[in-house]
Order: C-alpha cells, then sequence, then structure tokens
C-alpha cells in the first residue's frame, strides 16, 4: 500500500490488544506519515522517518529511512521510538531525507552519526546454475524440512532477491527518462510493462502437451518450486471426471516423477507460467527462462569436465582446513546486469571447524561449509583434483 493511502488514517495499534495495554490505558493510534526525530543527542542531523501502519488487521507496521530502507516493526515494541518523533510535512520530509541519503553514502559498518549507519550493506547471494542443488543448499543452511512428523522451526532463514548492476540502473533509468519525454503509443507500452505480464496458459489436451513447462511448489522443502515438463500423456480410462480423462506423467529438475490428472496438470502449467514471468521481469531472457529440460547425471565418471582455475594452489588443496574454498573455482567472464539468486540472512552462527573447535561464521559461510564436507565426505573431486585430470587429458582452457 502507498503512503498517500494511508495517510493521516486512525486505527487500533493492535487487533490482538485492540489498542489497550496490560494496564487498561489505552494506547494513541499510529498515524502513517513523515516523521522527525530532533532530539540534541544527534550531532549529526535530524533522523527523517516515513511510517506506514495498515491497519488493525496487523500488528506490524512498515518504517523507512533513508540509510537503512525499509523494514517491518512491531507495534508495541516500537512504541518507545514513536513517541520521541513529530509529525512533518512532505516538502520539509523531503529536504531531510535527500540530506540525509548522501550523509548515509557510507559502508553500513561506518556511522555517519550514533544509531545510524552507512546506506551501502555488502551480501552475498548464491545464484547461477543453483536449481538442481536448491534443496541441498537450504538444508545446508539447517532450514528445517517438514515431514509428516511436524518442524522444529517455520522460519525461513533465506529469501530469493534480484540484484542489478550500477550499469543496469543507470540504463534502466536513462530508458525511463527517455520514455517519460516521448507521448502516445510508445508511452503506453512502457507503463503496459510496468507490471507482471504472465502469459495465458490453454488448458490441457492430451498428446499435445507433451514437452510443456509445468512446475509444483514443495511444501515440505521451505516452499521451494521446482520445473519440469510433461513427459507423457496416456488415455487410460482413469480420471474421467475430468477433461481430457486420463494421466499425465510429469517430470521434474530434481529428479522426481508424478502422475497427474488434468486439473493437477492446469494448476502446474500457471505456476510454470508465473515463474517464467517472474524471471522475465527479472531481466532473465525469455528463452532461458522458459527451458523445462534439466540434465542429470548419476554416473560421474561420465561427466565432462569444463576445465577451471582453481582458487587454492595444489600445496593449500592439500590443507584440510581449506576444505571450503575447496570447490571454489576464479570467475571468468562477463558480469551479467541482472540475477536472480538465494540470499540468506545476514547472521551470525556456530560451527565446528575440521579440528572439532566451535567457531562463528555467517550464515552464507555456513552453508559453503556444509555443503563442501558433505562433498568431500562422498569423495567427490576437489576443484584443483578436477584441473589436474582435465590437464593430464588434454584439456585447455
Amino acid at each position: 500500500k502507498s503512503y498517500e493511502e494511508y495517510e493521516g488514517t486512525v486505527v487500533p495499534t493492535s487487533s490482538s490488544q485492540r489498542g489497550w495495554n496490560r494496564r487498561g490505558v489505552r494506547y494513541e493510534a499510529i498515524k502513517t506519515g513523515f516523521y522527525v526525530d530532533e532530539r540534541p543527542y544527534l550531532r549529526g542531523g535530524k533522523k527523517v522517518f516515513l511510517i506506514i501502519n495498515p491497519g488493525a488487521h496487523t500488528d506490524k507496521c512498515l518504517v523507512l529511512r533513508p540509510n537503512t530502507g525499509r523494514k517491518t516493526v512491531n507495534k508495541i515494541s516500537y512504541r518507545e521510538t514513536y513517541n520521541n518523533l513529530t509529525r512533518t510535512n512532505p516538502d520539509r520530509a523531503q529536504r531531510l531525507w535527500e540530506r540525509e541519503f548522501e550523509l548515509a553514502d557510507l559502508p553500513y559498518n561506518q556511522p555517519y552519526q550514533f544509531s545510524c549507519p552507512g546506506r551501502h550493506l555488502e551480501t552475498k547471494v548464491f545464484a547461477g546454475k543453483i536449481v538442481p542443488v536448491l534443496a541441498k543448499l537450504i538444508k545446508a543452511s539447517g532450514e528445517s524440512v517438514s515431514t509428516e512428523y511436524g518442524s522444529s522451526s517455520n522460519k525461513k532463514n533465506y529469501s530469493v532477491v534480484r540484484v542489478e548492476s550500477s550499469d543496469a540502473m543507470k540504463r534502466d533509468q536513462l530508458s525511463q527518462e527517455s520514455a517519460e519525454s516521448s507521448q502516445g503509443a510508445e508511452t503506453e507500452m512502457v507503463d503496459a510493462k510496468k507490471g507482471l505480464v504472465i502469459s495465458h496458459a490453454d488448458p490441457v489436451e492430451g498428446e499435445e502437451d507433451v514437452g510443456r513447462g509445468i512446475a509444483r511448489r514443495m511444501e515440505k522443502i521451505g516452499g521451494c518450486i521446482f520445473r519440469g515438463e510433461i513427459a507423457k500423456y496416456r488415455n487410460d480410462g482413469g480420471n474421467q471426471e475430468c477433461d481430457p480423462p486420463g494421466t499425465f506423467f510429469a517430470s521434474f529438475s530434481n529428479g522426481a516423477k508424478l502422475k497427474m490428472d488434468a486439473a493437477q496438470a492446469n494448476k502446474a502449467r500457471k505456476l510454470y507460467q508465473k515463474e517464467v514471468a517472474k524471471l522475465v521481469d527479472a531481466g532473465m531472457p525469455e528463452e532461458s527462462a522458459s527451458v523445462t529440460k534439466f540434465e542429470c547425471c548419476t554416473d560421474l565418471t561420465s561427466l565432462k569436465h569444463t576445465a577451471c582455475e582453481p582458487i587454492l594452489s595444489a600445496m593449500e588443496d592439500q590443507n584440510p582446513e581449506q576444505y571450503e574454498v575447496n570447490y571454489e573455482e576464479k570467475f571468468s567472464g562477463k558480469v551479467p546486469d541482472s540475477i536472480v539468486g538465494l540470499q540468506f540472512q545476514d547472521t551470525t552462527v556456530a560451527m565446528s571447524d575440521v579440528h572439532g573447535n566451535s567457531i562463528d561464521v555467517e550464515m552464507w559461510e555456513k552453508v559453503l561449509m556444509n555443503l563442501a564436507s558433505d562433498l568431500l565426505r562422498s569423495g567427490i573431486l576437489t576443484t584443483r583434483q578436477l584441473s589436474s585430470l582435465d590437464k593430464a587429458e588434454g584439456f585447455s582452457k
């Protein structure tokens, strides 16, 4: 919801407590608007906030800051901060916002004043051909997998994000400015592209649907979505209540094979089209986003290794303390303008190193360490070993 929709709206602070605390005192309603913190301890200048209260149906509200972006906070716990703020008009808030945005042009770990970190936060995103190993990545992060016996945690420690390079953002801005200066049909075309355009998925009919893309949400693996295709259709006399009757045989990127009736196949087709639309909207070419065939190989001896340049030297590769980088290689090629990948929580977790000592690492490091540990236990060749094998067999980079 936008600021204009909620501006000045007075709603109860909490639906569960109906705006009352445990002592029977009614909380003052949080009003949507721009606010300023003008307390004297702020030596670097005033702090500006945009607070949006969506209503009594939730105990959360949205807080936006020039340096940290937006975050969701609990209304009750945010009360102390809210009581120290003064409401201001949008024009003044815009001037303060621009000033603070410039001050915050610093690394996240370098504050420009007390309790105000810089706005440049470095993070790690897993991207590339991660779909076939998505479940392994999530498992390596410690995310619990739901089963018929329940789950120990319902909180996700990852999110799917879109990352754009600064060059791509500049080109998009120039294109948008150029489009805004144009009139007529061209402007209408740009406006039409602002929304997510999902191609219509025709209802399945039978044999002609073989090879078409489908998708399936795995509720027991963190809500992941696996893509695949309709591999075969058989009019076997089953599912007579559906149109068409019969059975659709589906295969997915995680190796799963399922039987579906027409209703299930139609649902899978719609989900597939929606996922393709998301990838296209993120900047991926439609041809790449529509890929349905994923080659899986269980015989490691039949794999053709592409020559790579390992990060570790031959001596470092023998060091057991370096196991988490044994499978890394130097990147060569052009950095894409936009990627869609998996980002894990920016948090520190406890791990055990190769000697069994307890160490603190970031979540993304935990994922790499667990993956590498599993690969080593399975006897999978390291990047250095693969490079040596390629050279021995006459492969060139």
